[in-house]
This record gives C-alpha cells, structure tokens and sequence, in this order.
C-alpha cells in the first residue's frame, strides 16, 4: 500500500538499496569520479596555460633568432652592396664636386658616364669572380679625378697615368705610374710596367683625359684599346680640341689643326655596322684604331658632351657578327662576282 502510495506522488519508482554497504559503496565510486574529474579540468587548464607560456617563450626566441639572422643578413648583404655600389649620376656630380675636378664642375660628365662606366664594370663582374675591376686614367692633373674615382668606386683599382711625378700627398687610394703618353715609347712604357707587375689585370675602363690633342689621342686609342677587356669602354674626353684652329696653347703643347678626332667618328662607326659596310667604308675606321683587329672589336661608338664612348665588342658579340649578311646583294656597296 505505501509504495503504491508513493508511485501516485512522484510519478516514479521508488529505489531502494538492499543494504547500508551498497549505499556507501556507490556514494564513494561518485565521489572518486567526481574527484577525478576535478582533478583532469585542473591539469588541463593550467597544463595548457603552462605549455602555451612555453610555446609563447619558445616562438619568441625562435622569432628573435630569425629577426637577428635576417638583420645580419640584411647587414652582410648591405656591406656587399656598398663594395659593389654603383653610383648615380647625383652621386658622381656630389662626388665630382667635393674632389673639384672640371668632369661636373665645367662639363656634366655626371650625366653622361655612369650608365657606360657602370655597364663595362658591371660586365667585368662574372669574367674575373674575386678580383677587383681595374680602371686607368690617363692623365693626372692635380689628381682631382682620381680623387673622385677613389670615392664613386673603393672596390676598383685605380692606376693614373701622367707625364709628371707624383709628390707629397697629392695623390691618394690609387697606383701611380709616369709616364710621357705624346709618344708610342711612354704607353709602352706603361704597359710594360702593367705587364711586369700585374700581368692579368686587364682593364674595364680607359679615360684618355691627357694633353686633349688629337694627335695623342689617337696614340693612345691605338694602342691601348687591344689591352682593354671584353665589354669594357674607352673614353676619349676633351674633343672640342678636334675643332680647334692651327697654333692654338694646349697645356705645353700647341693644336697642328690637321687631325680631328670628330671627323673621324663616322668611320669608326661603321665597324659595328661592319656586316652592311663596303671594304672602303671600313678602311676608313681601320685608320682611326691603328689595325684591323681594334676595329672589329668596336662593339658600339656613342659622342656625348664633348666626350667620345668607344665600347669594346663582348665575347658574345664577337660570335654573333662574325657572319655574312644575309642581304648582302640588296648593299649600294654590291659586287656580283665575275
């Protein structure tokens, strides 16, 4: 009857345990899985909030190892760069200036030279891995150019040649070497020395800024161009002097008005164009470089400001325009065999 009773209040059956035993052995497996439930949640929680403080200590040393590695990186590759800078034309006029040399201050050399001096530096790089690129200076003159050399280019080496000794402390950071450059014996004479004390060390740049008379200049082209690397650039400054009277004072010289260096850049021109050219056209531009084999090695001809750029032919080139040209019968200059 009670337990009728009691199934008619709550609308369940009621449990009972057979005995006390039962009761407290059940009440105590609660409470061990109660506690261990407690015990897991606790672990979990400071478990994981330990080992991302790890994982966050661990990734922030990590973080900063690559940080310091990138900057050092970034470091060495910055170092590298300024060994191997090429300067703009900003750069060269500010250089140009500070050293005082007439290449910005009077003509705007600066505007005209790096693409060429870059360009020929540059080519030098994968011919030579190790080695620093030489560039030769004829002619001194206070030595102010050299100056600005040392200063757009440290990596190179500069060798400057003049008619005059060197004395004091005029001239800084590059070889000097005299050496009378009106005659054939004087440039001989430096590359003799060249040859004696550094025998593979050819040159990627040549800037005739000597006496500016056409005469000498044409000596020093002809025989200066042969030792110039592949890819490499000669520049003749000064050519007004090309457009000078008889008798005109030219430092200790004095201009002949019978050699002119611009009447001749049409005819050395004519050797990068040698595929398309007759015999007589190229004759001409033979004249100009003292032999055949100079001329065939001019790779490009440019006239700047009161400059004239010569670029000698990269082995590359030397391949490609060894050819006949496919055309060759449609050429004013056309023969037909007899």
């Amino acid at each position: 009857m009670e337990k009728q009773y009691h199934r008619r209040l709550t609308g369940k059956r009621k449990v009972y345990f057979k005995n006390e035993m039962t009761l407290k052995v059940a009440c105590a497996l609660v409470f061990m899985i109660f506690l261990w439930l407690c015990i897991l949640t606790t672990f979990y929680y400071y478990g994981d909030t330990t080992s991302s403080s790890l994982r966050n200590s661990s990734r922030h040393k990590i973080d900063n190892n690559i940080e310091n590695t990138a900057s050092f990186e970034i470091e060495n590759t910055a170092s590298l760069e300024n060994e191997q800078h090429f300067p703009t034309s900003a750069e060269w006029l500010e250089a140009g200036t500070a050293a005082g040399t007439d290449k910005v201050l009077h003509h705007y050399y600066h505007l005209i030279y790096p693409k060429h001096v870059n360009a020929a530096l540059q080519e030098y790089r994968p011919l030579s891995a190790g080695k620093k690129p030489l560039i030769v200076e004829l002619g001194g003159w206070k030595f102010a150019s050299a100056a600005m050399w040392c200063k757009l280019y440290p990596w190179t080496q500069l060798v400057v040649v003049d008619i005059r000794m060197m004395t004091g402390d005029e001239f800084r950071g590059a070889r000097f070497i005299q050496a009378d450059l009106s005659k054939e014996a004087g440039l001989l004479k430096f590359l003799k020395i060249m040859n004696a004390t550094a025998p593979h060390d050819r040159p990627s740049v040549i800037v005739d800024d000597a006496s500016h008379l056409p005469e000498h200049q044409l000596i020093a082209v002809r025989n200066l161009f042969e030792y110039l690397l592949p890819g490499g650039v000669y520049i003749i400054e000064d050519i007004e002097t090309s457009q000078w009277r008889k008798g005109e004072p030219l430092y200790d010289y004095t201009t002949t008005g019978d050699t002119s260096i611009l009447d001749s850049v049409r005819d050395l021109a004519q050797w990068p164009m040698a595929e398309f050219s007759s015999k007589g056209e190229l004759q001409r531009g033979i004249d100009f470089m003292g032999s055949e084999k100079n001329a065939r090695d001019v790779g490009e001809v440019a006239i700047g400001y009161n400059c004239l750029i010569i670029r000698k032919k990269t082995e590359e080139e030397r391949i490609l325009s060894n050819r006949e040209y496919k055309n060759r019968k449609a050429l004013k200059s056309y023969v037909a065999a007899s």
